[in-house]
């Protein structure tokens, strides 16, 4: 698995403003961070091997629940 680090305004998302999005590839790693960069309210979007523990996973079971 691959991770997404990035920040966001606290009106964006219901749980915080620190995430670390779960990706199974490469690829598709790379294509979530270019989409988030072109958002103004994220920001520090980065393109770990491992998630930044602190902050949740958003996977796609926990996805729904934080937005």
């Amino acid at each position: 698995m691959f991770y997404i680090y990035f920040e966001t305004e606290s009106r964006l998302l219901h749980e915080g403003t620190k995430y670390n999005i779960e990706v199974p590839t490469r690829a598709m790693q790379d294509e979530i961070a270019s989409d988030l960069e072109k958002y103004g309210e994220v920001f520090n979007v980065q393109k770990l091997n491992e998630p930044v523990s602190e902050y949740p996973v958003l996977t796609p079971e926990t996805y729904k629940r934080n937005i």
